[in-house]
């Protein structure tokens, strides 16, 4: 029998909501973190540039100037890769996430212990503080760092050539309690953001999902529609869309009741999920469904909507009663921006390809031929 963790254990893995409830935001949390970072990397660019410029201009001050060139340069790069490269859902921006954090307490802790004739904590007391609030992420992830840069600042304090001849106290009290209570702020500020983060997507899931299928409603439909044309207007964006019609729906109910028509549209969605594996899937009408191909599988569209139709057919042959049957015409236009003004001409485009296919799908269909 498998031990389940205790409810602290749990708590530092999963910020204070279930497992399943974390994995399912794990998309939002890095959207959250990746737009936090490029505002706090950016802001260190500028103070580090600022800080260049302050000690270039004075004599006394010179020997710093390395380091903040040094220092300007990385978040030039960090800023420029995450403008540019590294994404949320990127396998890389984590680890850079840490890496930030890192160098930014490795640089504290030589700036107080190294480079000033004084030992100077108190930006480090601060920074550690700030990192334990800037990110989201597994709560005991942060409470390591926050740990390995303590156990670093104890063994500065008494190795360090600047604490030599220096009384310890009161720096290094303030030291250990700073890092005491940047874990508990870590901790407790990740439960508040986690549990806001999964509230919100709760509440996102209710206003956009179809209550039937499972897939995205028409809210959430018109809203990518919206982003989309913005995206491609402005960025020259490479999209398809494509529309599904399920055949047979008011047959099904007539014959077999709503309850037999309910699975019937199910199964439909359930066969354009796995068809189309990396798109999201919108209910748009009672038995009409849409769904975008960009990235990709843009190039790879005709091939895609192809081996569907082919499916489609396959699944009719096998089919001994229309009971079994799930029959789906679908239709794709690329977005031409010669062509389409706006939505309403790419959708228009996509329709006639539809009903085009509709009429050949029925034609073969056994059991929907007239």
């Amino acid at each position: 029998m498998i031990k389940k963790p205790s409810r602290f254990i749990s708590f530092l893995r999963y910020a204070g909501v279930t497992k399943a409830e974390f994995n399912r935001v794990k998309a939002p949390i890095a959207e959250e973190n990746h737009k936090v970072w490029r505002i706090a990397v950016a802001a260190l660019e500028i103070i580090f540039l600022f800080a260049f410029v302050m000690t270039a201009s004075s004599p006394d001050l010179k020997q710093y100037v390395p380091g903040y060139i040094i220092l300007v340069a990385y978040f030039m790069v960090v800023t420029i890769l995450l403008l540019t490269v590294i994404k949320p859902q990127s396998a890389l921006f984590k680890p850079l996430i840490y890496l930030n954090s890192i160098v930014m307490i490795g640089m504290l802790l030589y700036q107080g212990f190294f480079a000033s004739p004084e030992r100077n904590i108190a930006t480090y007391c601060a920074i550690i503080v700030v990192i334990s609030i800037l990110s989201i992420d597994r709560p005991y992830r942060f409470c390591a760092l926050i740990l390995a840069s303590t156990v670093a600042f104890i063994l500065l304090m008494i190795y360090a050539p600047s604490s030599i001849n220096k009384p310890w106290y009161p720096d290094l009290f303030v030291g250990i309690i700073f890092g005491i209570i940047s874990t508990f702020i870590s901790i407790y500020i990740n439960h508040i953001r986690v549990k806001d983060i999964v509230m919100r997507y709760a509440a996102e899931q209710e206003r956009d999902v179809d209550s039937l299928t499972g897939v995205k409603n028409k809210n959430a439909y018109d809203r990518m529609v919206e982003s989309l044309m913005n995206r491609a207007r402005k960025a020259n964006l490479e999209f398809a869309l494509v529309i599904f019609d399920i055949n047979g729906l008011k047959l099904t109910n007539d014959t077999y009741g709503h309850e037999s028509g309910d699975k019937l549209l199910i199964r439909a969605t359930a066969i354009i999920t796995d068809a189309f594996p990396n798109c999201y899937i919108y209910r748009i009408g009672g038995d009409e469904f849409a769904t975008f191909i960009t990235g990709n599988n843009y190039e790879k569209r005709n091939a895609i909507v192809g081996e569907f139709r082919k499916q489609i057919e396959e699944i009719n042959d096998r089919a001994i009663t229309l009971k079994e049957d799930t029959s789906i015409a679908c239709g794709v236009a690329a977005f031409d921006p010669d062509v389409d003004r706006d939505y309403v001409s790419l959708f228009s485009r996509a329709d006639a390809s539809m009903y085009e296919n509709k009429r050949l799908v029925k034609s073969k269909n056994k059991f929907l031929i007239s």
